[in-house]
């Protein structure tokens, strides 16, 4: 890890400044390798274990976006609950046909 020079200890030159900034460009690099290196690794492992059927899943890993996602837009409230689980509109019975209610008693 790169610390900063203390202005107390070291004068902040033009030349100590470009001198961090490469430090810090060759940690980021040696951290992104890393994580290069740890995804073979796992790839490797995953193929291992589950046969090159699992080597699909791996592809849809690069596929991951690193970023967050962006909300997306509110969508309209289904007015219906039904029509909400099932997507399609309730059935309504026909105007011939008789309802009949029918209670039942659960206590003799």
């Amino acid at each position: 890890m790169v610390l900063v020079p203390n202005s107390a200890t070291i004068p902040l030159t033009i030349d100590v400044l470009l001198r961090v900034v490469a430090e810090r460009d060759a940690e980021l690099a040696m951290l992104k390798l890393t994580i290069d290196k740890l995804k073979l690794q796992l790839a490797r492992r995953t193929r291992e274990q589950y046969g090159t059927s699992s080597e699909q899943l791996g592809a849809q890993l690069m596929l991951v976006p690193t970023e967050p996602p962006q909300p997306a837009p509110a969508a309209e409230p289904s007015k219906n609950k039904q029509q909400r689980r099932t997507g399609r509109k309730p059935r309504e019975l026909p105007a011939h046909s008789r309802r009949r209610s029918q209670a039942s008693s659960l206590w003799p």
